[in-house]
């Protein structure tokens, strides 16, 4: 999902992209696509920890416009970047 989020051109190429993951400590947190390490390349949150990724329009608010922006949910089973 990452990659072809950052490197295939199309409808969210020019969108900006977060993704929300689960922290140990904090619960579950968000980060721009844009600023994601691999924890090969010295990254900090594994990829076994992401549960969706949503865009973010401006003057969004968050909390009325989650679901409609969502793009890849991975309890939800929602996958509109690979449409599998």
């Amino acid at each position: 999902v990452i990659s072809r989020l950052r490197w295939s051109p199309g409808p969210l190429a020019d969108n900006q992209v977060v993704f929300g993951y689960i922290d140990r400590i904090n619960g579950t947190m968000e980060k721009d696509v844009e600023d994601y390490l691999p924890m090969s390349d010295g990254g900090d949150i594994p990829e076994h920890r992401m549960l969706y990724f949503r865009r973010v329009v401006d003057g969004d608010d968050a909390i009325t416009h989650l679901s409609n922006n969502i793009i890849w949910d991975r309890a939800g089973r929602v996958d509109r970047v690979l449409d599998s």
